[in-house]
């Protein structure tokens, strides 16, 4: 039974000089809190069908999500405007659980939708707005759909008529409660506000009057015992009061009598420049939204929540309009375009982060406590009115990015935000969230159901820096991100991608006080190394530089060779990347010859082959072992084409060349395996055996080979297609090449042959394996 009217944005900043007014009694002081606690929900944009306009009003039933703005079509998530549209008029109906579009509930408004609610019963939706159609038939901006199907079939007998538009409406039993613009209902005088009977639309004797210059009532909702309904809006004064009256107030709902509404007296937002315009209730009292262009009209550009005695419980004042709320037991989330929050401890002011907001970084989605946590302080203050030593929510962490829409031409993001106890949805007339295409609606997991939202950045922007100034000892120094969901972020330095970090911290940084940090490593051995800096949130999601290399003073140390069996490299590719393989499930970062060709997926590191004649490498450079034995399997997504495609396993990598395992897979189908020795001098064949059966696309083909000891290398290999291991061809060579003698590491490589004619060929590596030894 959520209502949102049409909501405008500031387009001033202007200096509020309204006089002070009391401030709250404070409870017992208690230091603030130096992290922002989590939320509820994560960060996490889920793909939700999408509109090509704008969205007013969201509401919930069951599983079914009911929708109404301005807009003609809607598609699927991930669908491009103009792409794959379903045409809905004003109107239409999603999964809650899928995010998928309802094909059977497809009425059409001929005008703009404003607001929605739902009886008692939850078969019949309410729909206001700025139309006088709906399915073709004439109903002034109030109609009455039949939801217990399903279809939204209109309802005959409700027909009441509104003389313009309906912005806001409530159900409570049998009678719908109005507000909006109109000056008649049925005929019959009725200012901004009405009661109209809930099966036949007859007016009903409630009545109550807005008035003012540009007076109309934006949000109407009714207490839940019935008694009292708390009204917002533009209006100057209510049944001829103004205080309460201003904007706000609480009215018997029997009546329409004013009732004492203290708040009014804090709260003041009316006139032609500002506004109240959401409310929310709940059993403890009701929650206010506000708006403000000039400071002698308005004086609260965030939210606020009182008692039902209208008493103000607290007052959140960040500077940027607030539209709608959703309140839980412990959780307030707002839409609005929300720039500072410096007067409560949260963001000042400063640039847009990524060009949108005309320059002014805007958050249109936050999150508070529901709680009066926090004293206000004039610290941010600004020309904005004067809250100080009110008592206001803590902000949450939780800052989903949303990029404005034009479709209101006023640079908005989100104007309606609800939730149930797994979603948080917000609408309106936004583009993208997080930077993912998603129009106008969007949906937000319950926390733990999803990964979250990974800590914003790449491995690059960390701005890892190593240095060794003393012996054994080498200090990183990095730049901190920030996460949308969780403040508190731990950093792990790794050294020659081992398993375990040489150091780790936890840092709780906003995107508004980063700065740089350190991590030390005192025990590092003298000599080459490289450093991965792993920042990870409590679900796991990862951020990570590449490996950077640094030499260390102090004595080198020969390291002990590995005891036979130790695993050295192992890698499931049970991850998802685009840009490069990543990190290994041991044996520390691929290093990589072109990362763009390289990506992981469904448990498969890939290579995209869209050159001929070119050689694509990549090496896990931590890995150094003169008895080395390797396991993997690879297939090809297509037959090859030209003289085939060349796949070499490296037993043994080290600066002069190698020892491998090269598989040549012809477009026939035939498969020669071959032990070779590479150098700059050339390439060595030590051993050449044909396959036996003929390979197809998606078809393994194993390699298990060894290069055992330095002076004189043994070498093996055993090759198979598919399950057909005991067909398994074996090859056994030794060599005594120059340079390559020495302990190496391990790696793939992958040439296509320049006479190839297809550039979308994928290799594709399964498990990967390195262990000591033969």
């Amino acid at each position: 039974m959520k209502s949102l009217s049409i909501k405008r944005a500031s387009s001033a900043l202007l200096a509020i000089v309204l006089a002070a007014v009391p401030a709250l009694a404070a409870p017992n002081a208690a230091a603030e809190p130096a992290a922002q606690p989590g939320t509820a929900y994560s960060a996490d944009p889920l793909p939700t069908t999408q509109i090509n306009g704008v969205v007013w009003d969201q509401l919930v039933v069951g599983d079914v999500v009911y929708v109404t703005g301005q807009f003609t079509a809607a598609r699927p998530a991930g669908a491009a405007l103009g792409q794959n549209e379903t045409p809905r008029a004003n109107i239409l109906a999603y999964r809650l659980s899928t995010g998928e579009l309802i094909d059977d509930f497809a009425p059409t408004l001929n005008g703009p939708g404003r607001a929605l609610a739902v009886s008692d019963d939850g078969r019949t939706l309410y729909v206001g707005g700025a139309f006088n159609q709906v399915n073709g038939a004439w109903r002034n901006a109030l109609a009455a759909l039949d939801i217990s199907d399903g279809s939204g079939t209109l309802i005959k007998s409700f027909q009441p008529v509104f003389n313009t538009t309906v912005n806001a409406i409530d159900v409570v039993g049998d009678v719908v409660y109005a507000g909006g613009a109109f000056s008649k209902v049925n005929g019959l005088p009725r200012l901004r506000l009405a009661a109209v009977n809930a099966v036949s639309g007859s007016l009903l004797e409630w009545t109550a009057s807005a008035t003012g210059p540009n007076a109309q009532v934006y949000a109407v909702r009714v207490s839940p015992d019935g008694s009292k309904v708390a009204v917002g809006g533009s209006f100057s004064a209510l049944n001829g009061r103004s205080r309460p009256g201003y904007g706000l107030a609480l009215m018997d709902a029997s009546s329409g009598r004013v009732l004492p509404t203290p708040v009014n007296s804090y709260v003041r937002n009316g006139g032609t420049r500002a506004a109240i315009l959401d409310i929310e209730v709940d059993d403890t009292g009701f929650y206010g939204t506000g708006y403000s262009q000039h400071s002698r009209e308005g004086n609260l550009e965030g939210t606020f929540r009182a008692d039902w005695n209208g008493q103000m419980l607290w007052v959140e004042p960040c500077h940027g309009d607030s539209y709608s709320l959703y309140a839980t037991e412990s959780e307030v989330y707002v839409a609005s375009h929300a720039h500072s929050c410096e007067t409560i401890g949260g963001f000042p002011d400063m640039p847009s982060m990524d060009g949108a907001g005309k320059g002014v970084n805007y958050n249109y989605g936050t999150a508070f406590t529901n709680t009066p946590d926090v004293t206000i302080s004039t610290k941010g203050q600004g020309g904005y009115h004067n809250w100080s030593k009110h008592r206001s929510p803590q902000l949450l962490s939780w800052y989903p990015h949303f990029f404005p829409g034009e479709f209101t031409r006023q640079y908005q993001a989100a104007w309606d935000v609800t939730a149930t106890d797994d979603y948080l949805l917000f609408a309106g007339e936004f583009i993208t969230v997080d930077g993912k295409a998603q129009q106008g609606l969007v949906r937000f997991p319950r926390r733990g159901t999803t990964k979250g939202s990974a800590p914003v950045g790449t491995g690059r922007s960390l701005d890892l820096k190593l240095a060794s100034h003393s012996d054994n000892t080498v200090t990183a120094d990095f730049a901190a991100t920030w996460d949308r969901d969780d403040q508190t972020l731990t950093y792990s330095l790794y050294r020659d991608g081992g398993a375990e970090p040489v150091a780790s911290t936890d840092l709780s940084r906003t995107f508004w006080e980063l700065g740089r940090a350190t991590l030390e490593d005192p025990q590092a051995p003298g000599g080459p190394h490289t450093y991965t800096l792993v920042v990870s949130d409590p679900a796991g999601n990862t951020v990570s530089t590449e490996p950077v290399p640094v030499e260390v003073r102090g004595e080198v140390e020969e390291p002990a060779p590995p005891a036979q069996g130790t695993v050295l490299a192992s890698d499931s590719f049970d991850r998802t990347g685009s840009w490069g393989w990543g990190q290994a499930d041991t044996g520390g970062a691929w290093t990589v010859s072109s990362r763009s060709r390289f990506s992981v997926a469904d448990s498969r590191g890939l290579i995209k082959l869209d050159r001929a004649g070119w050689t694509t490498t990549a090496g896990l450079e931590s890995v150094s072992s003169a008895s080395t034995r390797v396991t993997t399997a690879f297939t090809l997504s297509e037959m090859p084409t030209g003289k085939g495609v060349y796949t070499a396993v490296q037993l043994r990598s080290t600066a002069a060349g190698s020892y491998g395992v090269k598989i040549v897979t012809s477009p026939s189908g035939a498969v020669t395996a071959h032990l070779v020795a590479h150098t700059g001098a050339g390439e060595v064949f030590l051993g050449t055996a044909a396959v036996p059966g003929t390979w197809e696309p998606g078809t393994e083909i194993h390699v298990d080979g060894s290069a055992v000891g330095t002076g004189a290398t043994a070498l093996e290999a055993r090759v198979w297609l598919g399950d057909a291991e005991d067909q398994a061809v074996s090859l056994n060579a030794e060599d005594s090449t120059d340079g390559l003698q020495e302990p190496g590491k391990v790696g793939v490589q992958v040439y296509v042959s320049a006479s190839a004619t297809s550039t979308t060929q994928v290799l594709s590596f399964a498990d990967f394996k390195a262990v000591a030894g033969s």
